[in-house]
């Protein structure tokens, strides 16, 4: 069984059919084994959360609350670890080195660097349109990245 980690990006460019990443996005979802274990981290639900708290129309409440709805319906939701917790220490560091990105810099990058974790640890292949994970693909070989919103 193969295991897949969705992005909160991916998750909206599925969701929002006006979405220029929409079609293609539903494509690879359609197109995965029967026995695929779609994921989303706890840390997404905690985004999408923040959105509906953020909404200022019954338009987008409604949006979030859908999200929300697929979610709990349709994927596992992973939580964060002890072990993801040590890997993301490392990774970071790795980073920061490898790229020479300011620690303050940083910071902004430590929800990917989170989920890159929750990958590993998962043994999930991560999936985003976040450019990032492909920079950390080449700091721990061990994270298999696909973004899906390329054919």
């Amino acid at each position: 069984m193969k295991r897949y980690l969705l992005d909160t990006n991916i998750i909206a460019y599925f969701k929002d059919p006006y979405s220029n990443h929409y079609d293609i996005v539903g494509r690879h979802l359609l197109n995965l084994a029967d026995d695929a274990d779609v994921c989303v981290s706890i840390l997404t639900l905690f985004e999408v959360e923040f959105g509906l708290s953020l909404a200022s129309t019954e338009e987008v409440k409604s949006f979030m609350q859908e999200t929300l709805q697929l979610i709990d319906t349709h994927f596992t939701i992973l939580p964060i670890t002890r072990q993801g917790a040590k890997l993301f220490g490392e990774l970071k560091v790795n980073y920061i080195r490898k790229y020479g990105i300011k620690t303050k810099t940083a910071k902004r990058d430590d929800v990917d660097l989170i989920l890159a974790s929750t990958a590993i640890t998962e043994d999930a292949v991560m999936v985003s349109n976040d450019s990032v994970f492909s920079k950390l693909q080449i700091i721990n070989p061990d994270l298999k990245y696909q973004n899906w919103t390329l054919e």
